[in-house]
C-alpha cells in the first residue's frame, strides 16, 4: 500500500508540474519533464502564496529541479572521458521514473567495478517516465574531471525548472510570462 501511495503521489505531482510548466511558458511546446541529476541551491525561496515576500529574500533551499522538455524527445548528449565507457539499457516493457533508471545505470557500472559518472533518460513512455537509460561508467579511482555542465534553473512558483532547448542544442534561462519586463 505504501509503495502504491508513493507512485500515485509522484504521478499527480508530475502531471501538476507539467501543467504548470505549460501555463508559465504558453508559447513553448513543453511535452514532458525530467528530474535534474544534481541538487542546486536556490535563493529567495518563498512558499506559494507567501504573505510577506520580503522575508523570503534570504531564504535558500537545496532543491532537485525538473527540466522542461520541449518538442520531440532527444536524449541528452553524454561526454565519455578517456578510460571510461558508454552503455545503455533499454526495455520497452519497463516504464520507470528517473530515480529508478538512475539506480539501474549505477548498478550496471558497479557490476563492472566502476562508478557512474553521468546518465540520461531514453525514450519517454509517460509523464516523467522513461523506458531506458544511457550512462557513462568510469574507473573508481578516475583522475579526470568529474564536473558536469549544470545550467541555472528558472523558478516556477514553488518548483524550479530548467528549460532545455532541444532544437538548438543549447540551454535557455527562461522567465515566466508573469516576470517578463521586470
Amino acid at each position: 500500500m505504501h509503495r502504491h501511495l508513493l507512485h500515485t503521489t509522484y504521478r499527480h505531482l508530475s502531471i501538476a508540474f507539467l501543467a504548470s510548466s505549460s501555463q508559465v511558458y504558453p508559447g513553448r511546446d513543453i511535452t514532458n519533464i525530467v528530474e535534474s541529476s544534481h541538487y542546486q541551491k536556490i535563493g529567495g525561496w518563498c512558499r506559494q502564496g507567501a504573505l510577506n515576500a520580503a522575508k523570503c529574500k534570504g531564504a535558500q533551499r537545496w532543491i532537485k529541479p525538473f527540466r522542461c522538455l520541449e518538442g520531440p524527445f532527444q536524449s541528452d548528449a553524454l561526454l565519455v572521458p578517456e578510460g571510461c565507457l558508454f552503455d545503455h539499457i533499454h526495455n520497452a516493457s519497463r516504464c520507470w521514473p528517473f530515480v529508478r533508471w538512475n539506480q539501474t545505470g549505477a548498478a550496471a557500472c558497479q557490476d563492472r567495478n566502476m562508478q557512474m559518472r553521468s546518465f540520461a533518460m531514453l525514450l519517454p513512455c509517460g509523464i516523467s517516465l522513461f523506458s531506458g537509460v544511457e550512462f557513462v561508467c568510469c574507473p573508481k579511482h578516475f583522475k579526470g574531471r568529474w564536473d558536469m555542465h549544470i545550467s541555472t534553473p528558472c523558478v516556477i512558483r514553488t518548483s524550479a525548472c530548467h528549460h532545455q532547448s532541444l532544437q538548438s542544442g543549447g540551454s535557455d534561462n527562461l522567465q515566466p510570462e508573469s516576470e517578463k519586463g521586470v
